[in-house]
């Protein structure tokens, strides 16, 4: 009788798996999210600067996944902002605004994405458009960029006690490090996004922000898969959480 029962979950798993399903045990420390966001409470994040909004995908996975400290939103795409400014609507902790980040302020025109997740300030290279060909730009928009660091001297309120920095900027994230050199200092904690493959021109790949994120003192706590070429299986972006060697303050 056992063993029917397991052939029939099998059975069962197997046809969910064909429509798209996953059904099996939940372990926390095997969800991307759910460790994530353990690594928050870990490490007392009271805020999170949530660089590259986009709609505010990051910041509602982070609710529905139980934090709730302070959540600093950017996001310089017109349409996206408004979206993620009307889920942030209603949520006292929550805060946005429509600029981006760089290692230069000034305006700058922005290459936007069909999917709008991809839009980025870097030309896009032909392996992200043969993987993704929806995800190719449409049109161009005018932006307003600021560095980390200028932003918030001009707005010391965004910076919590112990602030995580969240940098998702599709190639650009080495130049948001570049101007928020005062700022990272200061974070306990930050999350990259990382090309393994060259998926716009001119970024910095994954070997070199995994040793410049060491060289600033922050120890590699979590990796979370990104972007796979669905034609090969082939990963092309991960996404790296770090933390100060310290380690979380005692209780």
């Amino acid at each position: 009788m056992r063993e029917q029962v397991r052939r029939m979950a099998r059975s069962i798993q197997r046809l969910c798996r064909d429509h798209g399903v996953a059904i099996g045990r939940y372990l926390w420390w095997t969800d991307p999210m759910a460790r994530r966001v353990r690594l928050l409470r870990e490490h007392r994040v009271d805020t999170v600067l949530d660089i590259g909004a986009n709609s505010g995908i990051y910041g509602s996975q982070l609710r529905h996944a139980g934090y709730e400290g302070h959540i600093v939103s950017f996001e310089p795409l017109a349409d996206a902002h408004a979206a993620c400014a009307a889920q942030a609507a209603h949520d006292p902790a929550w805060t946005t605004y429509p600029v981006g980040m760089g290692d230069e302020p000034g305006q700058l025109e922005l290459h936007v994405a069909n999917n709008s997740q991809s839009s980025s300030l870097l030309p896009m290279a032909d392996l992200h458009e043969a993987a993704a060909p929806h995800a190719r730009y449409v049109s161009t928009e005018t932006i307003e960029v600021h560095t980390l660091d200028a932003f918030v001297e001009a707005h010391p309120e965004v910076m919590g006690e112990r602030t995580f920095v969240k940098i998702d900027a599709q190639g650009y994230e080495s130049r948001i490090l570049d101007g928020g050199a005062h700022v990272i200092a200061r974070a306990v904690g930050v999350q990259l996004e990382m090309s393994i493959a060259m998926l716009y021109q001119g970024e910095t790949l994954m070997p070199e922000m995994l040793t410049r994120m060491q060289e600033l003192g922050f120890t590699l706590m979590n990796l979370e898969s990104g972007f796979v070429d669905k034609r090969t299986g082939r990963l092309l972006q991960v996404d790296g959480v770090w933390f100060r060697e310290s380690g979380p303050l005692p209780t």
